[in-house]
């Protein structure tokens, strides 16, 4: 008889914690359903890269451009390269990545910062094919992050330019003062549904997201009080129906209206809304449950075997560039990558093909996929106390290497490695890179908030009609 009246002052307990929790979280829930809903559809607007590649306009005629080597000499950049990428704008751009991934930008025919004002957006809103002729309202130069760029790694590129056309969706592009690139581009619908969905959803109101650990606190905080709300209502209904049913064969000991329709709605979905709770607050990954997916800068250098040999672009190479660059169409930018010492030039198109060029006796010749033998010998040096169980070719996304936007090459090479992690590593065998790496960890993450969040169980089943439905 002793341990009853402590049961009843831990049931009192749950019920006022659930009380609580339920009173303060109810309006949030609720709002973290609908937009849920919305977002099914409609999430938060960015520029993916088909569109940032749409951008790039590739005029060479007449032009007359730096070596690549010229340009960091030029600008005393003695540091090892870890990558070099040429885009297009209102201008050609050399741009390059050392060892502690800074990115320096250099205008490839002046070899100097490259100077981007409303003139030059202006210019590359012209040369752009789908707005060229869009009428525009007003270029606006802002110093600050907004709504539209709440995040912190949008830094680099202010201030912003902000173009607003004069056309019916009212469209907005937001361009970088660094570069000239693409940051944002958007419409009066996507901000509509934005602040139905993706905002209240994710909580991403500018001025507490801009302030990154803050915002990651907040929504770990108050996911955690979502669970607890959710499995105190789970334990009282378990209670409530034991009861109920021992003393008077019903489910239900309630008679009132709202709250035997609270008990049976909260006992019914409780469990749905608590993996809905529980994968939000997986999202945010609070005990640092995920593992980078990509390679180290160490990793990248044993993967290239070294910094990249800039030095070894000539002018005859260069010339033979801008011969090819000139016959192939639609090019959006083009790399300049090393696998295993062996230099060639990857070039991505506007529609996100790709093709690899390399430059063999004075001649740019179009490069195969490599061969698997070399890929997985490169790869064992890399990892060398990892085995190497399993590789093979897939033509098609899995369930851990997939993307909603379909923007990810394939086919591509699975390796499952012996490490503890059971690692799967993805390499595009024509781009001669790691495309992406998922341990045991990843793995798991991956189920707690894409499966239990999205229902995202596997590629055929996500965003289906069935999908939809449920």
């Amino acid at each position: 008889m002793k341990n009853k009246p402590n049961k009843i002052k831990v049931i009192k307990a749950v019920q006022k914690v659930h009380r609580l929790l339920g009173f303060g979280l109810s309006f949030l829930l609720f709002i973290w359903c609908l937009s849920g809903i919305v977002m099914m559809f409609r999430g938060f607007p960015v520029i993916d890269k088909q569109k940032k590649l749409a951008f790039s306009n590739f005029n060479l005629n007449q032009k007359q451009l730096l070596l690549p080597q010229q340009c960091l000499e030029a600008n005393n950049i003695t540091q090892e390269i870890l990558g070099f990428q040429i885009s297009a704008g209102s201008t050609i751009l050399y741009k390059f990545i050392d060892l502690h991934e800074n990115q320096h930008v250099f205008d490839a025919e002046t070899g100097l910062r490259p100077v981007i004002d409303e003139k030059a957006i202006r210019n590359i809103i012209k040369a752009t094919p789908f707005l060229k002729t869009a009428p525009i309202k007003e270029v606006e130069q802002i110093s600050a992050l907004d709504q539209w760029t709440p995040s912190t790694k949008f830094n680099t590129h202010l201030p912003f330019f902000v173009v607003s056309f004069a056309d019916d969706a009212r469209t907005q592009a937001y361009f970088s003062s660094f570069t000239g690139e693409p940051i944002q581009y958007l419409n009066a619908s996507d901000k509509f549904w934005a602040w139905l969905g993706a905002i209240p959803h994710w909580i991403y109101f500018k001025d507490l997201r801009i302030r990154t650990a803050l915002w990651r606190n907040v929504v770990i905080v108050l996911s955690f009080m979502g669970i607890m709300s959710c499995l105190t209502g789970i334990a009282l209904g378990i209670q409530r129906t034991y009861l109920s049913w021992k003393r008077n064969n019903r489910l239900t000991p309630y008679k009132k209206s709202l709250y035997k329709w609270h008990h049976v709605l909260g006992f019914s979905f409780g469990l749905l809304i608590f993996t809905w709770v529980l994968s939000g607050f997986f999202s945010m990954a609070p005990a640092k449950m995920e593992t980078s997916t990509h390679l180290t800068t160490h990793e990248k250098l044993k993967w290239q075997n070294g910094s990249l040999n800039i030095r070894d672009i000539r002018q005859g190479e260069l010339e033979g560039l801008i011969d090819l660059i000139a016959q192939e169409k639609n090019i959006g930018e083009i790399e300049y990558s090393q696998f295993d010492q062996d230099n060639f030039w990857l070039c991505n198109y506007k529609d996100m093909s790709q093709k690899r060029f390399h430059y063999i006796n004075g001649e740019f010749v179009l490069g195969q996929p490599y061969d698997k033998t070399k890929i997985t010998k490169v790869l064992s040096e890399l990892f060398p106390e990892k085995g190497i169980e399993k590789d093979e070719l897939i033509a098609q996304y899995d369930n851990y290497y997939y993307a909603k936007a379909g923007d990810i090459p394939l086919p591509v090479l699975r390796f499952s490695l012996s490490d503890r992690s059971q690692s799967l590593v993805y390499i595009d065998p024509n781009g001669a890179r790691i495309t992406t790496i998922k341990t045991s960890q990843n793995r798991i993450t991956r189920w707690l908030y894409m499966g239990l969040h999205s229902l995202d169980f596997n590629t055929q089943f996500y965003k289906s009609t069935v999908w939809y439905i449920i």
